[in-house]
């Protein structure tokens, strides 16, 4: 057998231990930091730059405060309001689209087959299957299930959840119900009723019988509500 003597030994565990300090580095470096929220929760974030994120319910936000200074960049699922300080470009990255800004006021909402951005101040780009839509302040880009959608002009200066309201306008019942479930933690199951059928309207985010009338009335549908479950059923359901 052939024995190493102690140098070549020193250099072998030398070398060990920089690929180890180095790997170490690198995954710190590129270590990202992770907020979610939970069905009924929402949760406020500060950016290294001050920044602001809040968060609806059932959302998640990750981005790199190693890296902040150089990329300005959240990948976001599910919905978030921004308010952005003024500095380099700002981008928020979701699997339907990424929009980019320098400093300004705006929501986003990154469901399944749900992709909504509403510029409340200032200007924002939204680049949606390689396409670029400018946003100024009072308008949205909306695409429903890969479609680009008309919107009308927003009547408020902030989102309606962060008032605790979900607010609807021509949206098809099934997302509506969707946010339902989100609101109030309550699973949703639905019975010969048509999901696709577009909804305006507003409900509750904090008062659960107020919601389920409000979406059952103008929807012409019945609910029945047992512990954490509701059934939307057609009226002529027995």
């Amino acid at each position: 057998m052939v024995q190493l003597n102690p140098f070549k030994k020193f250099i072998r565990v030398a070398a060990a231990v920089a690929l180890l300090i180095m790997g170490s580095y690198f995954y710190l470096n590129t270590l990202n930091e992770n907020v979610t929220t939970q069905y009924a929760e929402n949760k406020e974030v500060v950016l290294p730059d001050a920044s602001e994120i809040i968060l609806n319910a059932d959302s998640e936000i990750s981005y790199s405060e190693k890296k902040w200074d150089k990329e300005r960049n959240v990948t976001l699922e599910g919905e978030a309001f921004f308010k952005v300080a003024k500095g380099k470009r700002f981008t928020v990255s979701t699997d339907d689209g990424v929009v980019a800004v320098l400093g300004t006021q705006f929501n986003v909402e990154n469901r399944k087959g749900f992709f909504e951005v509403t510029c409340f101040e200032g200007l924002v780009s939204v680049t949606f299957n390689n396409i670029e839509t400018k946003l100024p302040a009072g308008t949205s880009f909306l695409a429903i299930n890969g479609k680009i959608k008309e919107t009308e002009k927003p009547d408020e200066t902030i989102p309606s959840w962060m008032h605790q309201e979900s607010s609807f306008k021509s949206i098809p019942l099934k997302y509506v119900l969707d946010e339902f479930q989100r609101q109030h933690n309550i699973k949703v199951k639905t019975e010969n009723i048509d999901i696709n059928k577009l909804f305006t309207g507003t409900f509750s985010n904090t008062n659960t019988d107020l919601a389920l009338q409000s979406i059952s009335v103008p929807s012409q549908i019945k609910f029945k509500l047992e512990g954490n479950k509701v059934l939307f059923y057609a009226e002529s359901t027995p």
